[in-house]
């Protein structure tokens, strides 16, 4: 008579290539429009709280909504970073009024300096170091800001 010895099965842990994958992406980033993060019900569902989400200007969407999306993203724990596109931004006031609603409503201290996607500037700002430039980013106690520059 054979004895059989049985082990029990361990609920499946990581596996190293889990591991992997994991490792890969820590400190990763994410995308967001306001009308798709409309959509997600719960951002801490799917992302590890402290993400880097940017928030893509899209032209047509009114600012309110862009900082909205901020204040909830925020809100839920993750590390808010908007657009701003010079080219969409008509002029320096603008500028200074979307950082004063990006910082007072939603708490924001970083963002993405970029030109924008409209070949026609909508103003008197067309690139991203004349946004730098202004200094109202400073001003205003701006913590980190990511260039975007291509040709």
């Amino acid at each position: 008579m054979a004895l059989l010895n049985f082990k029990r099965r361990e609920a499946p842990g990581p596996t190293p290539a889990d591991a992997r994958v994991e490792a890969f992406l820590e400190g990763c980033s994410i995308e967001v429009m306001p009308r798709t993060a409309a959509r997600v019900e719960d951002f801490r569902a799917l992302l590890p709280e402290g993400t880097r989400v940017y928030i893509a200007h899209i032209d047509g969407t009114p600012i309110e909504e862009m900082v909205a999306t901020a204040a909830r993203l925020a809100r839920d724990g993750f590390q808010v970073m908007p657009h701003f596109p010079a080219r969409s931004i008509p002029d320096r006031a603008t500028l200074d009024n979307w950082i004063a609603m990006y910082r007072c409503e939603a708490g924001v201290r970083q963002g993405l300096i970029l030109a924008g996607g409209v070949s026609q500037p909508a103003g008197e700002l067309h690139c991203s170091m004349q946004l730098l430039e202004t200094g109202l980013f400073d001003r205003a106690g701006f913590t980190r800001l990511h260039v975007a520059g291509h040709p």
